[in-house]
């Protein structure tokens, strides 16, 4: 069961399946209807919250599929990373990556996982050339990881983290981000740290 959840995106019937089985087994020994006393989402809250710690097989499926996205994002060379890049993102990053038109059934299930991975993985940025303004979830602070100020639309503006930037100062171009931004976003560029010219940005998780 965990070597499957790992892989694949589980279907919510077979999953309505396992746990209706499981409960009737909780109730009642696994013979026939019994009444169930208690809601299974409760039953599914751990003992701190007054559950009994059963696992919700959805989110646990979920976890095991954002869990190997994170093993492709993090491990782009590896064995499993390099054909799953050939067959569906070869011109693209992980962290860019779209679901094709025809993916395999493994990508298919990662993908269903990237929501909760991108809702919490942030871009530690280094010299900034492969993390986009707009694009990537790079700001410092809580809350809301992206900018507030719209992108004009009469001029040209820069899209990668490096273009504002001062690569000889090793430093944030301070007068072109105060410039550019709105005052709540410059704040944020300004206290975000940079990790140096020959510093590669990568991804990491804040929550761990």
């Amino acid at each position: 069961m965990s070597w499957l959840a790992s892989c694949f995106l589980l279907p919510k019937r077979i999953v309505k399946d396992i746990e209706t089985a499981i409960r009737r087994f909780w109730w009642g020994n696994g013979e026939g209807k019994n009444m169930s006393w208690v809601a299974w989402k409760s039953l599914c809250c751990s003992t701190e919250y007054a559950g009994l710690g059963f696992r919700d097989l959805y989110s646990f499926n979920m976890a095991k599929l954002a869990k190997q996205a994170w093993r492709l994002a993090m491990n782009p060379e590896s064995l499993l990373a390099r054909p799953l890049k050939a067959c569906n993102y070869l011109q693209r990053d992980f962290s860019s990556a779209m679901e094709d038109h025809r993916p395999l059934a493994i990508w298919r299930s990662i993908a269903a996982a990237r929501p909760s991975l991108d809702s919490g993985i942030r871009m530690r940025i280094g010299n900034g050339r492969s993390t986009a303004i707009r694009g990537h979830p790079w700001l410092s602070g809580e809350g809301n990881l992206f900018l507030f100020t719209p992108r004009p639309i009469s001029l040209a503006t820069p899209n990668r983290v490096s273009d504002i930037m001062d690569p000889l100062a090793g430093s944030w171009n301070t007068y072109m981000v105060q410039e550019m931004f709105w005052p709540v976003d410059s704040f944020r560029i300004l206290s975000t740290p940079i990790g140096g010219e020959h510093i590669e940005d990568r991804l990491f998780w804040p929550l761990s």
